[in-house]
């Protein structure tokens, strides 16, 4: 009976275990080492690394502005303009920061910390007294599209002090045996249930210095988040924007919202018989609250880019945008910044 069941085993589970073995070779040993950029990582996509190393040799190397890494150096330090914002804010020598410092605009980052709502960070520093006229004239509060609604209704102004978790380190596992990540692979890849969380479509031209110029890769939240803003949300963002602005002024400081515009909403005119709903939230800020002077809406200054046909505006691998986004942002800024 033994020796009946382990040739039965033999036949039905070695099989199945060397082909899981066989595809965990593969995706640890091929395809994780050849990811590259946010949505190559996050859904197993070997883009490979010379689309990173092209844009490199177009890119500043140094880092010009400071970085305050807790409220402490906020209070202690001193700038001109304080940015406040989500990864959008956070790319160093390629960020919009170092564009503005080389029109001498004297800029500092306040770093990104995991679950960091850049609407809350901005009401704490001014509530708690981290921020006034003394250390800082603007607090650019730089905001992703996709997520503004979310970080606008969650944002409080009552005397709780909200506590700020440690950094998250970004873990790229390239190279390393990961059962976890082979079953991802294959479930993205069979697409079950609809749970990859990135999206591909064909655009109408050429927009990237990549293997596959012609595909718009894109995160799957960009669309599930919302694809408009409803004017009850955009009451929301007023009445917190005007309490903001009323925090502000107490404290001699002047805030302005940069709202980031999200890939697939830049991009999506030009994808080949679009399946998916389109974006407005732009549209929709500025219809529901108008033209204000502290509100900055920077898909005005990174849609022409693509539409004259400039390439890797964003980057083709990656959810967020290149160098050439962030300096005409840095050029749209600098027109209305308030010093």
């Amino acid at each position: 009976m033994m020796r009946k069941f382990l040739i039965k085993c033999l036949y039905t589970v070695l099989p199945l275990w060397l082909i899981w073995v066989g595809l965990a070779s593969y995706v640890s040993l091929y395809v994780m080492p050849r990811c590259s950029g946010d949505l190559g990582l996050l859904a197993l996509i070997p883009f490979g690394k010379d689309y990173n190393k092209l844009l490199s040799q177009q890119e500043m190397t140094d880092t010009l502005f400071l970085t305050f890494h807790n409220e402490e150096e906020v209070r202690k330090g001193k700038t001109d303009v304080l940015t406040v914002g989500d990864s959008f804010s956070q790319f160093g020598n390629t960020g919009y920061q170092n564009y503005l410092k080389l029109k001498n605009v004297d800029v500092a980052n306040f770093a990104r910390h995991y679950m960091f709502n850049p609407v809350q960070k901005v009401a704490d520093l001014l509530r708690f007294g981290y921020v006034d006229s003394s250390n800082v004239k603007v607090i650019l509060m730089e905001v992703a599209e996709r997520r503004l609604a979310e970080h606008f209704e969650l944002v409080t102004f009552d005397n709780q002090k909200m506590q700020m978790s440690p950094a998250k380190a970004v873990v790229k596992d390239n190279g390393k045996w990961s059962l976890t990540r082979t079953k991802d692979y294959l479930y993205y890849r069979l697409n079950i249930n609809n749970i990859n969380p990135v999206l591909m479509c064909d655009l109408d031209n050429d927009y990237f210095s990549s293997e596959e110029p012609g595909k718009l890769y894109f995160y799957r939240d960009e669309i599930d988040l919302g694809v408009n803003l409803s004017e009850e949300m955009a009451m929301v963002i007023r009445q917190k924007m005007d309490l903001l602005n009323e925090l502000a002024n107490e404290k001699g400081v002047g805030v302005m919202l940069v709202v980031v515009p999200d890939k697939y909403d830049v991009y999506q005119d030009h994808i080949v018989d679009n399946p998916f709903p389109r974006k407005t939230i732009n549209e929709d800020v500025a219809r529901w609250l108008g033209d204000r002077s502290d509100v900055m809406l920077l898909k005005e200054a990174i849609s022409p880019l693509v539409e004259k046909g400039e390439k890797d505006v964003y980057l083709f691998n990656d959810t967020h945008w290149s160098f050439k986004a962030q300096q005409a942002a840095a050029d749209f800024i600098h027109k209305r910044l308030m010093i």
